[in-house]
């Protein structure tokens, strides 16, 4: 009985482990964190450079991974950004 309580909890760790390692996961935890620390960059053209800048330098803070970057910032963009991103997304997801 108690071996089987003790696999189970095994069993539990390591799926936690996993979910852990799960990319929907990490883009949920650092998506989280960013909501609470970012603001949606402006249309005004002279403070994109600064928006760029504050939010590399927060992804370095929390240790975003580069994989998960450019999914993490789209929700910030403001329109005119997004549209520039979706065309340049275009080619690659042609080619793929």
């Amino acid at each position: 009985m108690q071996q089987q309580q003790l696999a189970l909890q095994e069993a539990d760790r390591t799926a936690r482990a996993a979910l852990k390692d799960d990319t929907a996961a990490k883009v949920k935890k650092f998506g989280e964190a960013l909501r609470n620390s970012v603001t949606r960059a402006t249309h005004d053209a002279w403070e994109t450079p600064t928006f760029f800048k504050n939010i590399e330098a927060l992804f370095a803070q929390i240790s975003v991974p580069n994989a998960l970057r450019g999914m993490l910032i789209r929700p910030f963009l403001n329109d005119r950004c997004k549209a520039m991103v979706a065309r340049l997304d275009a080619p690659r997801n042609m080619t793929s």
